[in-house]
């Protein structure tokens, strides 16, 4: 009899972890999909001439794994026929070089929106995911839309940024138009 009572409360401990595991999972490919995004951006995107001159430096705010994520994506990788390098970034704007700045989950902090304002004119590819992202500065915002990862484009802000987005990513891309269109 104890061994009956003891079943289902097995079998509920098993489907909590599998669901879980499955959540985990779940994270991880939606991580390493991000990772493949950037990548690929990065393929797409023209910076000004003298802005990426040795090599294309990718940094990483607050997301120490995110960024293990992307040494590992890049690795041996090149873009536009230079060699990748991840950093961490501790402030945004950030005290080190960056063509490209990804900014995870964390909400915006007001220090962290008024960092990004201040970078609007500088060459440089911001990639978020928080709510608003875009309308706080940001370049590309990644989001869910029917279970699916997505992106959407404020072609604007990256002009202003001196970055040019090639077509072929804008036609893939949600875009938000430019502010004076």
């Amino acid at each position: 009899m104890s061994c009956m009572l003891r079943l289902p409360k097995f079998i509920a401990i098993m489907l909590t972890l599998s669901v879980q595991l499955s959540f985990a999972e779940s994270h991880d490919l939606a991580q390493r999909v991000k990772a493949a995004y950037i990548y690929n951006f990065a393929k797409f995107i023209e910076w000004p001439q003298g802005d990426v001159d040795q090599r294309v430096d990718i940094c990483v705010f607050y997301d120490a794994e995110f960024e293990n994520l992307l040494r590992k994506t890049f690795s041996g990788k090149q873009v536009a026929g230079k060699p990748v390098a991840v950093h961490a970034a501790e402030r945004i704007p950030p005290t080190i070089s960056c063509n490209i700045l990804f900014i995870g989950q964390a909400v915006l902090h007001p220090d962290v929106k008024r960092g990004m304002q201040r970078m609007l004119d500088m060459p440089v590819l911001t990639i978020g995911e928080a709510d608003g992202f875009t309308q706080d500065g940001g370049i590309i915002r990644f989001l869910q839309v029917a279970g699916k990862l997505r992106f959407e484009i404020d072609h604007g802000s990256a002009q202003e940024s001196g970055l040019k987005i090639s077509s072929k990513l804008l036609r893939v891309a949600q875009v938000i138009p430019a502010k004076n269109s």
